[in-house]
């Protein structure tokens, strides 16, 4: 996360329900969802696996999910 410029307060914003966010399911595994959502203006995508509640990995949204998430 530190590498990506994505602070652990900015994760738990996004987790906890505090920011409006989105949830998808992976086009690649059906154990997966992503879930995308603004903190401060920084759009941020966490991947976790929802069978075992691990997180996979947190990055920032590509440009085809800022709009997916402007337009739900």
């Amino acid at each position: 996360m530190m590498e990506r410029g994505i602070q652990e307060n900015e994760v738990n914003l996004l987790l906890s329900g505090i920011v409006d966010t989105i949830s998808i399911p992976s086009k690649k595994d059906k154990d997966v969802m992503l879930v995308m959502g603004f903190v401060i203006d920084k759009g941020i995508v966490v991947v976790f696996n929802k069978k075992t509640k691990n997180l996979i990995t947190v990055r920032r949204m590509r440009q085809n999910e800022k709009k997916l998430f402007m337009e739900a």
